[in-house]
């Protein structure tokens, strides 16, 4: 494919200017280059799209990997939603790189009671490959409740499942992922790349 080194090859209506470096075979008779030349060059879409977030507080296990209970689509391109098992499903000839960011607020129900947070995102064809996780310890100052963010690009399979974990190492509490059914504390988005 023929490929314009800078715009200035270019007129204000997309035709060849009489100083491109450009071959003028690959032109049609007014010198535009032809839709089928530029396909996949540029634009599209960033499809699929989806984001959901968690409505209310979760009961989670202390020290425990918790499935995040998401319950709040906000938008989802290709349907990909499986409420039943609170994961995200990779649509047919849909692979490709995923831009995927996730929020867990993880509580420990009190003042200063818990000694660890982590989040763990989930994937693969069974859902449980560890694709990514981190983990804040507050062993010495204890808190009360902490978000924990995982941002990253991923490549994905048709069929990989995604899901949230969240675990709580608390104190004389009880553990939980917090939600209020915003962006401010709870919520998942995963959009793939255009490629």
């Amino acid at each position: 494919m023929t490929k314009a080194r800078t715009l200035a090859d270019f007129n204000t209506t997309g035709v060849l200017t009489s100083t491109s470096t450009l071959n003028p075979a690959k032109l049609d008779s007014t010198g535009t280059i032809p839709s089928a030349l530029l396909a996949g060059v540029g634009g599209g879409t960033n499809t699929p799209s989806f984001a959901i977030t968690r409505s209310g507080n979760q009961t989670a296990s202390d020290n425990t990997a918790t499935r995040v209970a998401f319950d709040s689509v906000k938008h989802d391109t290709d349907s990909g939603w499986v409420a039943n098992d609170n994961q995200w499903v990779v649509p047919t000839g849909k692979a490709g790189r995923y831009l995927i960011t996730t929020k867990v607020t993880l509580s420990s129900g009190g003042t200063n009671r818990m000694e660890e947070a982590s989040v763990f995102l989930r994937g693969g064809s069974a859902g449980t490959t560890n694709l990514d996780y981190t983990t804040h310890q507050h062993a010495t100052n204890k808190a009360d409740a902490i978000s924990v963010s995982l941002v990253g690009i991923y490549t994905l399979a048709a069929g990989d499942k995604i899901s949230v974990e969240g675990k709580v190492n608390e104190l004389n509490g009880t553990a939980r992922i917090d939600g209020d059914g915003t962006w401010g504390f709870t919520n998942l988005s995963i959009t793939k790349i255009i490629e």
